[in-house]
């Protein structure tokens, strides 16, 4: 585990009693509390649709498709939550169906990103803790997955602060690493060109979902402070 005494974009090092820092984020010895904005259809967002990324340990009772959508819906006006299925590059869709909740829908596995699709603003309280053994797997094209296409979620307090950073954190065949742009639903790519890399690209942001491309499997345990 590696400790510094370094408050950066938006992240506290663990070991501290409180801290409240941009963009929502409480951070402490104990856990994360993250206020998360969701945006809906108008100024900023075009969908309505948010890549979001859970804490790689997640609160008591948070463990189905259905507990997240619920826990959204306390808040706010969530109508569809979407999983990416690897062998396919196809959705797994759970979403409110006639005034009653499916079953359970998936399992949330730790590290993996998800898109939530809002009507109305809100801010999604987050509350977790991170898991600094836990390694994530991503699985290049072949026996499981259809394109090594990987829905990522970075730790709240990583070491990579940018998208270089973390191209470079994940390194081996790492290929692509997408941000989605609410704006007109499109991707900002983040890619190796011409054997140099291109400059810092975008900002990590605790609480958003990231989208890697790798050419074969590999695994990671993300750097942390």
């Amino acid at each position: 585990m590696r400790k510094r005494n370094v408050v950066q974009a938006g992240v506290a090092v663990a070991g501290v009693a409180v801290l409240v820092l941009a963009g929502g984020l409480m951070a402490s010895n104990m856990g994360f509390k993250l206020n998360l904005p969701l945006k809906a259809t108008g100024a900023g967002s075009n969908s309505g649709t948010n890549y979001i990324g859970l804490p790689y340990n997640q609160q008591v009772g948070m463990v189905t498709a259905r507990d997240l959508f619920k826990d959204i819906a306390a808040g706010g006006a969530i109508q569809l939550l979407n999983k990416h299925r690897k062998v396919d590059d196809q959705f797994e869709a759970y979403d409110f169906d006639g005034g009653t909740l499916p079953p359970n829908g998936w399992n949330l596995v730790p590290g993996e990103a998800y898109i939530v699709k809002v009507g109305g603003d809100q801010n999604y309280i987050i509350v977790g803790s991170h898991n600094p053994g836990l390694t994530i797997s991503f699985l290049g094209t072949g026996a499981g997955s259809n394109s090594g296409t990987n829905y990522y979620t970075h730790p709240y307090h990583g070491v990579a602060a940018n998208a270089r950073e973390l191209f470079q954190e994940i390194g081996g065949s790492i290929q692509l690493i997408n941000q989605h742009r609410k704006a007109d639903d499109a991707f900002e790519a983040y890619d190796f060109d011409g054997g140099t890399l291109p400059p810092n690209g975008w900002n990590l942001k605790p609480g958003e979902g990231y989208i890697v491309k790798v050419g074969s499997d590999q695994d990671i345990v993300p750097a942390h402070y």
